[in-house]
């Protein structure tokens, strides 16, 4: 009887001192992407381009992303800047603190985007004409 207590007294403590282990395990996980674009962009959106842009959601706008994350990043300004002169729209302009907007500066420090207004508006063909050379024809 004393070597089942003994055993059932060893599992537990075996269970105390593994189990902290496994929570760690648990919440490092597989990496969540930093950057999630959507591979098709609606023209036909009912919410307008400029306004899409500035309500998405970015986890850290400083992360410094992986190629197809930069690519994906690129079609979407691309299309968002596409999907207002399709609508022949007046409102082009992003403010440049939104967090998308810092994001597409941080991961492409190379490429000098025009801002207007004292630094807080930048518009969709400001950002798609150097885009647009950056990826080519």
């Amino acid at each position: 009887m004393t070597m089942y207590r003994h055993l059932i007294l060893l599992f537990f403590l075996t269970v105390l001192l593994v189990l902290p282990g496994f929570r760690a395990l648990a919440q490092e996980g597989a990496p969540t992407p930093s950057f999630e674009a959507p591979l098709s962009f609606s023209v036909d959106a009912a919410i307008h381009p400029v306004d899409y842009l500035a309500s998405y959601p970015v986890p850290d706008a400083n992360t410094q992303l992986s190629p197809q994350e930069r690519e994906r990043l690129v079609f979407l300004f691309l299309r968002a800047a596409q999907a207002c002169e399709m609508r022949d729209s007046s409102e082009t302009a992003l403010r440049t603190c939104s967090p998308l907007y810092v994001l597409l500066k941080r991961n492409f420090p190379e490429i000098p985007f025009v801002e207007r207004e004292k630094g807080d508006l930048v518009f969709l063909a400001d950002i798609a004409g150097p885009l647009s050379d950056y990826v080519g024809p």
